[in-house]
């Protein structure tokens, strides 16, 4: 039984030494293998302003964060609604949220968009000024956060780096309210 949610202050990686950077690699996967979940704090963002965006789109009418629809195009990116069953044989029940799902937003002339990985092309934003910039900049804080602490773990545990972490397929992401 859990007692406690760790909280973890990812600070270091910011303007950590390489031992700082080590260290926090060892305690997030010492919260991942003895809790399964932790809190992040010492982030250089916003997570208020993430929040108010994400409350701000969630409160639009329905046809027009339909018009940001996941379904709408062939990337796994946009607006996902209430009763949208998932695409995997698991995912038999409707949701009970809905979200925002994020992945790399990349041109359409970029070679990994062009080769039909649903995980790249350019994301569909809604129009509401500053929404982009402050859901892709959480969600670019968190992939380096996830890339610098799984490949300190890598370093530590095996000597290698996982290359593949800076521009994998599975890079995703969802903001629900």
């Amino acid at each position: 039984m859990i007692n406690q949610i760790p909280i973890i202050d990812v600070s270091a990686i910011y303007s950590g030494s390489e031992c700082e950077k080590m260290e926090l690699a060892e305690k997030i996967n010492q919260a991942a293998v003895s809790t399964g979940v932790f809190y992040i704090s010492g982030l250089d963002i916003n997570v208020r302003e993430v929040y108010e965006y994400s409350k701000l789109f969630h409160g639009m009418p329905i046809e027009y964060k339909e018009r940001y629809a996941i379904g709408q195009n062939m990337r796994h990116a946009g607006y996902v609604p209430l009763s949208e069953n998932g695409l995997y044989e698991d995912e038999t029940y409707r949701r009970r949220y809905e979200s925002f799902d994020i992945s790399l937003d990349l041109d359409k002339s970029d070679l990994d968009c062009q080769s039909g990985n649903i995980f790249y092309g350019p994301i569909n934003w809604p129009d509401i000024q500053g929404f982009r910039k402050t859901i892709y900049g959480y969600f670019q804080n968190m992939l380096e956060i996830s890339k610098k602490t799984l490949n300190q773990k890598m370093l530590q545990n095996s000597g290698r780096v996982l290359d593949w972490l800076y521009k994998p397929g599975t890079n995703y992401s969802n903001v629900i309210y």
